[in-house]
């Protein structure tokens, strides 16, 4: 048989089940009374654990935050309805933090933060006669991986020797190199996937670097797909757990003289975060002719000439 605890209480944790690394929570602690009789000097405290919760960040609008416990405490000199609950009366208590960003946190896959609700308080009958009673609840958050994912277009390095004038010349043919990475930090990702359309003046010149990346050109509707299926969680968050190139090509029009040419655009990354299941979802800005990730790019040659 099951019976409700003599003072029921819960914690909200905004409907999620995850945070990323530098994520923030608004979360809030309920109580109520299932008792016919009333409950004095009630208090609540929450504890915190994990390794992941930014102390500094810890918070409450009535609560008391005691770093040395890792808890927060709510009682009748905070809120005075937990001095007296009469019977069926409720309450709730609002609360906030933020995980650790990316950098401060240790790397592979991040223990989840748990979350321990105690409630204590004192029994009194009609009869005068009192009870000390006690009440839990827990919660969990897991810390999802924060993909990133970077995109840039060259001309004097990567894998592929590109050739043509650069600036680009009206009714002459120039050769970029595209490259694609992507750094997943923490959880291993499943069914990765990075999509980019080019403009119906881009050709699409077949040539991928390294050959085992799987990038599939979809030529009825321009787009370029590259198909990472299962990504693992890299060692170092500063290098990419995965890139490719490919080479792309323009031959200007008149109506370009003068112009920034876009190379490719709606570029999205996509993929689902193993540990969470929860859905990974980024767009990068567009490339274009404006090649200010090649280290020997100089201002003027983004801009088509006659």
């Amino acid at each position: 048989n099951l019976k409700k605890d003599f003072v029921g209480v819960s914690i909200d944790l905004d409907g999620k089940s995850s945070l990323p690394p530098g994520g923030r929570l608004e979360g809030s602690v309920s109580w109520k009374n299932n008792l016919t009789d009333k409950v004095t000097d009630g208090s609540l405290e929450l504890f915190l654990s994990g390794g992941a919760i930014d102390k500094k960040t810890v918070g409450s609008t009535n609560g008391f935050y005691n770093s040395l416990t890792n808890s927060i405490v709510w009682d009748k000199s905070t809120i005075s309805s937990l001095g007296l609950i009469n019977p069926g009366e409720d309450g709730s208590a609002n609360f906030n933090f933020a995980v650790l960003p990316l950098d401060r946190l240790p790397g592979g896959a991040i223990p989840p933060i748990g979350l321990q609700l105690v409630f204590k308080g004192t029994r009194v009958t009609s009869e005068e006669q009192s009870e000390d009673i006690i009440s839990e609840t827990e919660g969990q958050l897991k810390i999802g991986t924060l993909v990133k994912f970077d995109t840039k277009a060259t001309y004097f390095v990567g894998p592929f020797k590109n050739t043509g004038p650069l600036p680009p010349k009206v009714g002459e043919e120039t050769t970029y190199t595209i490259t694609w990475s992507v750094i997943n930090p923490t959880n291993q990702v499943r069914q990765g996937r990075v999509s980019g359309k080019l403009p119906n003046y881009v050709k699409w010149l077949s040539f991928i670097s390294p050959l085992d990346e799987k990038v599939i050109y979809d030529k009825t509707n321009n787009e370029v797909i590259w198909d990472l299926g299962t990504i693992e969680p890299g060692a170092d968050s500063g290098l990419p757990s995965r890139e490719v190139s490919f080479q792309i090509s323009i031959t200007p029009s008149l109506s370009q003289l003068d112009s920034v040419v876009d190379l490719v655009k709606d570029i999205n990354f996509g993929g689902i975060d193993v540990l969470t299941g929860d859905g990974i979802n980024a767009a990068s800005p567009l490339i274009n002719t404006r090649l200010s990730s090649d280290p020997s790019y100089t201002y003027g040659q983004e801009k088509v000439v006659e």
